[in-house]
């Protein structure tokens, strides 16, 4: 998968990659995302953690019982060991956003 711009087929071989499913096309996609700007959005910024996989899907290679050379599986550099939420919230519990 190659690109320099994000397209909706560009959106649909990413979500083959990773064997998701492409509830972005499902919705409208770009077409129904711009749209949606047209009428003005607002900015939300949440911090929060993952209980139930440590946001592994994020920045780590996921699922941890899949090899991290298969295609789609390394996220990012993150150890799969990373991203508990008692760590997260012990370290940086202070976190906000302005």
């Amino acid at each position: 998968m190659t690109g320099n711009s994000i397209t909706d087929d560009y959106c649909a071989a990413q979500k083959g990659v990773f064997k998701d499913n492409n509830l972005f096309a499902g919705k409208g996609g770009l077409k129904a995302m711009g749209d949606a700007f047209q009428k003005g959005m607002v900015l939300v910024l949440s911090i929060w953690d993952d209980y139930d996989v440590n946001m592994l899907w994020l920045d780590a290679p996921y699922p941890t019982a899949s090899a991290a050379s298969q295609s789609g599986i390394k996220r990012g550099s993150c150890s799969t060991t990373s991203g508990k939420p008692s760590e997260v919230e012990g370290q940086h519990g202070d976190s906000s956003v302005t």
